[in-house]
């Protein structure tokens, strides 16, 4: 993502929407959180870039990279421990 002379560093989260009972609310769910981020502005939140979707039944939510890794991963320097225990 980005042009040649400066290329931007991304993440592709791929939702499966697989045909079956749960898909619409599959979709639904998905179709909410991409509507969360694309709505969201903030320099400590995750930057929403693009959808699409693909021809195996995926979602593909393009977000931007997050330097450092994630909350969860960092969870000892914030304290999340007992929210997501290891």
């Amino acid at each position: 993502i980005g042009s040649k002379s400066k290329p931007h560093r991304c993440v592709l989260k791929r939702v499966s929407v697989a045909r079956s009972d749960n898909e619409k609310n599959e979709l639904a769910l998905a179709e909410r959180e991409v509507q969360l981020l694309s709505s969201l502005k903030h320099p400590n939140i995750v930057s929403y870039i693009e959808l699409s979707r693909s021809h195996d039944h995926h979602l593909n939510i393009v977000i931007a990279f997050c330097e450092g890794g994630d909350l969860y991963r960092n969870d000892t320097s914030i304290g999340l421990s007992d929210v997501w225990p290891s």
